[in-house]
């Protein structure tokens, strides 16, 4: 017989016992439930980076493209040896290879492989390309071929991977327009992100791109880039032996407590770890990385500003950032600004920026919106150095062209005051020498006429030969009188239509001389032209040039024309040149220079 005290402190224990085993049971299934959350939680954070990553180099990859464009554009005439060499010279900023040059052909409407860069046994000049379903249909998809895009997925030579389009120019001229791709082979992109495919997997359009996950991905995340739809999954990493430990751990009370105590205290040192980390990087950082809000103003900038700048961070967040911008400049950039509050990314901004010491930089900006919180994400790089160089060219262009100016007018000068001169001054003495010759003395009379006529004859010869080298007329009197000489002088008719009001700079009036001049012997000789029509205005700070013939055209100004001569000339004083020569429709020259409307000292020089 059980006292009264007895069983209540056995019922007492029991319920000590099953609240001990109800916490015990609850700790286990809190405690895997947790786990649980936490590893999807880090693999939808997982999927984000990778997004990122993915996106930036996707970036990368189109920068690449365009930038290898903006160089083939800039050549004067396409070869296969350029397209080799200038891809060859780029690649290794995206590490792709693989890379071609189409046009499409006026008589069979089929997309040919005009330059490659030989990489692979598919890739030879001249192979037929409209039957690659993925690459001809990208290039056909109107919406997307005029800026770089992705293709869909296809294959270069059985390799399976997609192409990188776009549609620009190769060289100059009216047959310079064509389509560039660049072969993204399957593996690049997990390769460059230096990822494990086992656990990451990239789709395109909804098709599996790269990766070898044989499950579900337990997260994923979207974006859209170069005119596709782009997926990046990650598989549920494994449990660690932690975490598959937990749990069990929490069915021991006491244990359990002091465990997650520290599981909870390690993932709070390891956040603020990660966060030192990215502090560390944006600190150290040479571009210049900043939060603006929609205000205008900076709301937290790395080091990089106060070292390209030279403003302290008190001065940069305490002003409007327009007060840092070249006035010049403002303008595009409350543009620019305004694009990002709508909502667009904007990349590849360039805009002047002044230093505290009054130094101009010139700074390349990519911006992200964040309408959410109202502010944006933006880094820019300081591409002074480079502007400096690209401008240093161009004025070492003009100075050559300047320097053989003056040596063209040193040596017409010389031939005019010096050679000719004496030539006419001996053809004198023989006329005179003649008169006084004895009437019987017939034959001697003779062979000093004939010597006098020749040495007339040399004398008009070193004349056009002068004329040639610099026309001493441009320099006395003018464009307008210059050009009604050449006009006079063509073998073909010319109308002219010259209206330049006053004296131009020099080096403006020598190159319009030139670019009409060759031009004429240009029809002359190979236009079999009937007429020649030059329309010539010098209004609001710029020479407007048009020269236009009746021949046969098909001219082409990168074969070793007289008119890339021109073209070096006319660029470098910053003007443009275009040539229009269809075959049998004749052939129009469009020519802009640029000039100081306000020189100084007489007639600009």
């Amino acid at each position: 017989m059980r006292l009264p005290g007895t069983r209540s402190a056995a019922q007492m224990r029991l319920a000590l016992i099953a609240l001990l085993a109800s916490f015990s049971v609850g700790g286990y299934l809190v405690t895997s439930a947790t786990i649980k959350d936490d590893r999807k939680a880090a693999a939808a954070r997982h999927a984000e980076v990778e997004t990122v990553r993915l996106n930036a180099l996707l970036d990368r990859a189109r920068a690449y493209v365009v930038g290898l464009g903006n160089v083939l554009g800039d050549e004067p005439s396409a070869s296969q040896r350029r397209f080799v060499e200038l891809a060859g010279s780029t690649a290794g900023s995206a590490g792709l290879v693989d890379a071609l040059w189409m046009q499409r052909s006026a008589e069979s409407g089929r997309l040919i492989a005009r330059y490659t860069t030989r990489t692979r046994p598919a890739l030879q000049p001249g192979t037929d390309v409209s039957r690659w379903p993925a690459l001809s249909a990208a290039i056909d998809d109107q919406a997307t071929v005029f800026s770089a895009s992705a293709s869909r997925l296809g294959a270069l030579g059985g390799e399976p991977g997609f192409y990188l389009v776009d549609s620009l120019s190769f060289g100059r001229g009216r047959r310079s327009n064509g389509y560039l791709a660049v072969f993204v082979p399957r593996g690049w992109l997990t390769l460059a992100l230096e990822d494990n495919p086992r656990e990451v997997a990239i789709s395109m359009d909804g098709r599996r791109l790269e990766g070898e996950l044989h499950r579900s991905p337990s997260a994923s995340a979207a974006f859209n880039a170069l005119a596709r739809r782009w997926r990046v999954g990650v598989a549920l990493a494994p449990r660690s032996g932690l975490e598959s430990l937990l749990p069990w751990l929490a069915l021991a009370w006491p244990w359990a407590v002091a465990l997650l105590a520290f599981v909870v205290g390690n993932a709070i040192v390891r956040r603020r770890r990660a966060e030192r980390e990215m502090e560390n990087i944006v600190e150290s950082s040479l571009d210049l990385i900043g939060i603006a809000a929609f205000d205008g103003y900076w709301k937290r900038v790395n080091p990089a500003f106060q070292r390209t700048l030279g403003y302290t961070t008190q001065e940069l967040l305490a002003r409007p950032l327009f007060d840092f911008v070249h006035p010049d400049d403002v303008q595009g950039t409350r543009q620019a600004l305004q694009a990002v509050r709508e909502g667009r990314q904007v990349g590849h901004f360039v805009n002047r920026n002044m230093s505290k010491d009054g130094e101009v930089h010139w700074l390349e900006w990519n911006a992200r919106p964040a309408p959410e919180a109202g502010r944006l994400y933006a880094s820019a790089r300081d591409i002074t150095d480079r502007r400096r160089a690209e401008e240093e060219v161009r004025r070492a262009r003009a100075r050559v062209v300047t320097a053989g100016d003056e040596t063209r007018r040193r040596i017409e000068r010389d031939l005019h005051d010096g050679t000719q001169q004496r030539l006419v001054s001996l053809a004198l003495r023989l006329r005179a020498t003649e008169a006084k010759i004895a009437p019987d003395m017939e034959e001697v009379r003779s062979e000093l006429s004939d010597t006098a006529r020749g040495l007339a004859a040399a004398v008009e010869n070193l004349q056009e030969i002068a004329r040639g080298i610099h026309p001493a007329v441009l320099s006395n009197r003018g464009l307008n009188t210059a050009l009604r000489g050449l006009g006079r002088r063509a073998g073909l008719p010319v109308q002219l239509d010259a209206d330049v009001p006053d004296r131009l700079p020099d080096p403006v009036e020598v190159a319009t001389y030139y670019v009409v001049s060759e031009a004429l012997t240009n029809a002359t000789k190979h236009a079999r032209a009937s007429t020649v029509r030059v329309h010539v205005r010098a209004v609001d700070g710029e020479v407007d040039l048009v020269i236009s013939d009746d021949g046969v055209g098909g001219a082409d100004p990168d074969r070793g024309s007289g008119l890339i001569g021109l073209t070096d000339r006319v660029e470098a004083l910053g003007g443009s040149i275009d040539v229009d020569s269809p075959p049998g429709g004749g052939t129009t020259l469009r020519v802009t220079i640029p000039f100081d409307r306000n020189p100084t000292g007489p007639s600009g020089r």
